[in-house]
């Protein structure tokens, strides 16, 4: 009897109270015809991810009170000369030796002066506005002063700069507005 019950129920043509055949399917057959294929399955939105990943708060510059520069008012300026360029993200030295292989006349490292002096007197040339960035190395400071900077674009080039994005609001404040240029390959294969 629990046999025949069974058989009669699984049955996928099955007589309905009005003596016609109908199609009924089983739950796991109904369950199956609704759901995607693999490949069209929906995932978290990349798109989203990568937008994430893009704007990191260590590329972003960070003014004195805290505030992100992701968001500021801009206004347009007239130069006359060309502009000091900043490139920000991965490979930025390679890209630079590419920019300086292949127009020479056009582009040239700003490269910076080495000064032996103390940490108070070199921080104290960045408060002046005498030097724009400084590195430490062994004993002495890498020092990217505004002199540089102005030699370079006289030349009539654009000068590559080799310091951290913070510094581009001492660069602002001494009216040399640059080109800053942030490179972010999607994967490994893009990288050539």
């Amino acid at each position: 009897m629990d046999q025949e019950f069974y058989r009669r129920h699984s049955m996928p043509d099955m007589k309905d109270e009005s003596g016609t055949a109908s199609k009924t399917l089983s739950a796991a057959a109904r369950r199956s015809f609704f759901r995607r294929k693999q490949k069209h399955k929906r995932s978290a939105s990349k798109d989203g991810k990568d937008l994430v990943d893009a704007i990191s708060t260590d590329s972003l510059p960070i003014m004195e009170d805290g505030v992100s520069l992701a968001y500021q008012r801009v206004q347009k300026v007239e130069c006359s000369s060309p502009r000091p360029v900043l490139v920000l993200g991965p490979l930025v030295e390679a890209n630079k030796d590419m920019l300086v292989k292949e127009a020479p006349g056009r582009f040239c490292r700003c490269l910076p002066e080495v000064m032996k002096a103390s940490q108070q007197a070199i921080e104290r040339g960045v408060k002046d506005c005498v030097f724009i960035d400084f590195k430490r190395r062994s004993g002495h400071f890498d020092v990217t002063t505004v002199a540089s900077i102005k030699e370079i674009t006289e030349k009539d080039c654009h000068c590559l700069l080799d310091i951290a994005p913070h510094a581009i609001e001492r660069l602002h404040s001494v009216h040399i507005y640059p080109i800053v240029i942030f490179i972010r390959y999607k994967n490994a294969k893009q990288i050539k």
